[in-house]
């Protein structure tokens, strides 16, 4: 198993736009069963209470929200960060995340589209795993944040920032991923680790006014399913024919038992058809 990023791509609107949602296209088609993960940064109105965004894309995709942080009441500009992922369970094709609020006004809206791959394949998909947030004004030391300890070795770290002073700095580890500078400020990362522990982005960018990061892990599900039990099977015996379903039915016996503790597990009688006719178990 190896994880890598396929592509990352930002699109941000400007500040004090009054918009409600947002649109990115990703460069290239996602390729099926991929992660995609989109890290939104996101600014309210003077006055307007947090509120979740819907995220949707082109290929019908699924998105489901892994964290969402809204920054402290009371600051004249709030900005709100979010992860939302989905796995490109459709056939592969052009595709484009729609970030939208509904009725709510934003002064700005900010969307860096991800997709991961597994080189081994991830036909189960991918998992969230833990996941972590911070926000404040310009008392805060940095504008880290940091997860929980991961459930398992190998997974992929994405993180966002935005805050109304400079461009965040990717921490030590992370790849900097796309950034916006256009009067609001906002920043991802990303990386990839082979050992369980918690996960800590941006504590190393130094303070900004009115901030919010998120960060969170993700796994690939075959990778941490319980394995499967190899069982073995045995034909006891053939019992007396069912002529009324022809001359090649009968009614057979099968026996299941684990390779590794062969003591048997009765599966009970079944009609087995033969010649190009049904199977009934």
């Amino acid at each position: 198993m190896s994880l890598s990023l396929v592509q990352s791509k930002n699109n941000s609107s400007n500040i004090n736009a009054g918009i409600t949602s947002n649109t990115l296209a990703y460069a290239s088609s996602p390729t099926a069963h991929n992660l995609l993960v989109a890290v939104i940064g996101a600014g309210l109105t003077a006055g307007s209470g947090p509120t979740d965004p819907t995220v949707s894309d082109t290929l019908g995709n699924t998105w489901t929200k892994i964290v969402a942080v809204h920054e402290v009441s009371g600051q004249t500009n709030p900005s709100d960060g979010y992860i939302y992922a989905a796995l490109n369970n459709k056939s592969t094709g052009a595709n484009t995340i729609t970030v939208s609020f509904g009725a709510q006004s934003m002064s700005f809206i900010s969307i860096t589209g991800y997709e991961f791959q597994d080189s081994a394949g991830s036909p189960n998909g991918f998992s969230s795993d833990a996941i972590g947030s911070a926000t404040g004004g310009n008392t805060a030391a940095n504008m880290g944040a940091t997860t929980g300890a991961t459930a398992r070795a190998n997974e992929i770290v994405v993180a966002g920032n935005a805050n109304w002073t400079a461009v965040p700095t990717a921490d030590a580890g992370y790849t900097n991923g796309p950034t916006n500078s256009s009067a609001i400020f906002t920043g991802t990362e990303h990386k990839f680790v082979s050992a369980t522990g918690t996960q800590t982005a941006y504590n190393t960018t130094a303070n900004g006014a009115n901030f919010t990061t998120v960060v969170a892990t993700f796994f690939t599900s075959a990778a941490a399913g319980a394995a499967f039990a190899q069982h073995n099977a045995r034909l006891d015996m053939f019992k007396t024919p069912f002529r009324a379903l022809g001359p090649n039915a009968a009614l057979i016996q099968m026996r299941a038992f684990p390779s590794s503790a062969p003591v048997a597990e009765s599966i009970g009688p079944s009609i087995l058809r033969v010649q190009r006719q049904p199977w009934r178990w």
